[in-house]
């Protein structure tokens, strides 16, 4: 979902056309909810079950933030480069993020699912 979501990025920024835009920011959107989704599922199905609303809290709030201050940021951007050149910059910058992550750790033990990340909450 995450290469998906950078992907529906740069296809919106490539295009001009209403109807292609519309599939575009549409297969972008759904992505992205698929992949918010999962996230928080993920964060949730790891906390005790003591804590789960507070960590669930805490993800919601700080990925919000800092979602909210990169479209300060893009918007103050968009008007000396383009929106389509953020869109397209963007996208490429969080695929690579993203495919560089799979290489670094399986998500296995990034989820703390593997021996080397075994913690236990007294």
């Amino acid at each position: 979902m995450g290469l998906m979501s950078g992907v529906g990025q740069v296809l919106l920024s490539l295009t001009a056309a209403l109807w292609l835009a519309t599939v575009a920011a549409a297969f972008m959107g759904g992505a992205q909810a698929a992949f918010m989704t999962m996230t928080q599922a993920t964060t949730q199905s790891i906390a005790a079950d003591e804590f789960r609303g507070r960590v669930a809290s805490i993800n919601t709030f700080s990925l919000g933030g800092a979602m909210a201050i990169m479209n300060l940021t893009n918007g103050s951007l968009a008007a000396y480069i383009g929106a389509h050149n953020i869109l397209r910059v963007d996208g490429i910058i969080f695929v690579a993020a993203l495919l560089l992550g799979l290489l670094a750790v399986s998500g296995r033990r990034a989820y703390g699912r593997g021996p080397a990340l075994e913690v236990q909450l007294a």
